[in-house]
């Protein structure tokens, strides 16, 4: 989970909301019911998610999915990409 919870907040920089992208990851995560990160990095991040789906989450089934409500649309805030706030 850390891999995962690192490339998450590590992978946010935008410097407009087109520059960011949800992203839903394995269960367990800080992006289980969704996160946001830069739209370039998004395909980086498939294999990292991946490990960890085969080695604890679907593999064993440790870890259930939760239901997960609809998130907001992604912006960039400060820099960041992060939940649209109204």
């Amino acid at each position: 989970m850390g891999k995962v919870n690192a490339f998450l907040e590590s992978n946010r920089a935008c410097k407009a909301a087109s520059d960011c992208v949800e992203v839903h990851t394995s269960c367990g995560t800080n992006g289980t019911c969704g996160a946001y990160i830069a739209r370039d990095r998004e395909e980086a991040l498939a294999p990292v998610s991946k490990e960890l789906e085969d080695a604890r989450c679907f593999a064993k089934g440790l870890v259930p999915c939760p239901s997960c409500p609809a998130l907001p649309p992604a912006a960039c805030v400060k820099g960041r990409c992060e939940a649209l706030r109204k």
